[in-house]
């Protein structure tokens, strides 16, 4: 139980960091030179938060 626990910690603090890569320009500004679809990194976030709420329910059982 306590290794589930410290995989999940380190999960979740993974999914922070890549939400935080996602909100960042840089990421936006390349996938606008590349002519991306800038609207997948809205769709990206949202399943990312929805990772990090069960995670989150999870690590508090």
């Amino acid at each position: 139980m306590a290794a589930a626990m410290v995989g999940g910690a380190l999960l979740s603090a993974s999914v922070q960091v890549l939400l935080d890569k996602i909100i960042s320009n840089e990421l936006l500004n390349f996938f606008r030179r590349r002519k991306l679809n800038v609207s997948l990194l809205g769709k990206m976030k949202m399943t990312l938060l929805s990772v990090q709420a069960v995670l989150n329910d999870y690590l508090k059982d």
